[in-house]
């Protein structure tokens, strides 16, 4: 079975292509994946990021 990261937003869940072995290791990745995410927010006009969810990741186990 794999890890796999999926990003939360306010449309909905998008899955990524990336996954993981462990869940220690996917979620060490939804952590960076937030920061750099919450980083990129900040840097969009206010009036724009309104609508925008982008600091929330999550990790979903797949069945291989």
């Amino acid at each position: 079975m794999k890890w796999l990261l999926v990003a939360v937003l306010s449309q909905g869940i998008v899955p990524t292509d990336i996954t993981y072995r462990t869940v220690d290791d996917c979620y060490k990745q939804a952590a960076e994946a937030a920061l750099m995410a919450r980083t990129a927010k900040a840097d969009i006009v206010e009036a724009k990021a309104q609508d925008i969810e982008l600091n929330k990741y999550a990790c979903v186990l797949m069945d291989d």
